[in-house]
């Protein structure tokens, strides 16, 4: 008759070996992984490799594609501007606008409106119940209707730049690098930008007078998007 003794020291001894080697197998999950380009890797939040999911979890998968992001190059054009534009103004390829329900200082201009797409310029002169105030630029409609959006060659208003740029939402494609700007002719420094906002400024002393053109070239990010699907229906 065989030892029993024998028997459950040996199932112990593999049932020990099973959890030794589940252990070292989660161990390596901890490792903060990238997933490789045009492959698909199931991680947690801090990155770390994640080989299974029980029934309430929730499943993040990360995918590296080189072809997701793609960078676009767009052009905005002031042609002919209504009105000068100082470099303590700025120029805006958004559309947002702020209001004087918003900020309260700018019911003390004649514009009580500032940014819109296509917006360069200063506010206009406070009125004589308010103390002069300065900084705020991007008066309400100051040269936006000088301004076009496109590739530099199709300005047109059903052009592929207007429509992947978020002009209302600058922050969704935001710019890559800082935008080059040129007056007329004449290349101009670019001193400040804001993605979120889609605007920018030039640096000390370079000014745009009206009649002058303005042309801005900025590259933004576009990330490409997959169309979700089952084992039944096609994705993109």
């Amino acid at each position: 008759m065989k030892n029993p003794f024998k028997i459950l020291s040996f199932l112990s001894l593999a049932a020990l070996m099973f959890v030794s080697f589940v252990q070292l197998d989660t161990t390596e999950n901890v490792e903060a992984v990238t997933p490789a380009n045009d492959k698909v890797l199931f991680l947690n939040d801090s990155a770390a490799k994640i080989t299974y999911y029980k029934p309430g979890d929730t499943a993040l998968f990360y995918i590296n594609d080189a072809d997701l992001q793609t960078i676009k190059t767009g052009v905005g054009k002031w042609t002919a501007l209504g009105t000068a534009v100082a470099h303590t103004s700025s120029y805006m390829i958004g559309s947002t606008v702020e209001l004087a329900s918003q900020t309260a200082a700018l019911a003390c201009f004649a514009n009580s409106v500032r940014g819109g797409f296509g917006v360069a310029g200063t506010i206009e002169t406070a009125n004589g119940t308010c103390a002069t105030t300065t900084g705020h630029d991007l008066a309400g409609g100051a040269n936006s209707n000088k301004f076009a959006m496109g590739d530099g060659t199709d300005m047109d208003d059903d052009n592929t730049i207007l429509s992947s740029y978020d002009s209302a939402t600058p922050a969704n494609t935001p710019f890559s690098e800082i935008p080059t700007v040129q007056v007329n002719n004449s290349t101009a420094t670019v001193d400040n930008y804001n993605s979120n906002s889609g605007t920018f400024s030039l640096v000390n002393g370079v000014n745009a007078s009206a009649a002058d053109d303005v042309t801005v070239t900025f590259k933004y990010h576009l990330t490409d998007k997959y169309n979700s699907g089952t084992s039944n229906t096609s994705t993109n």
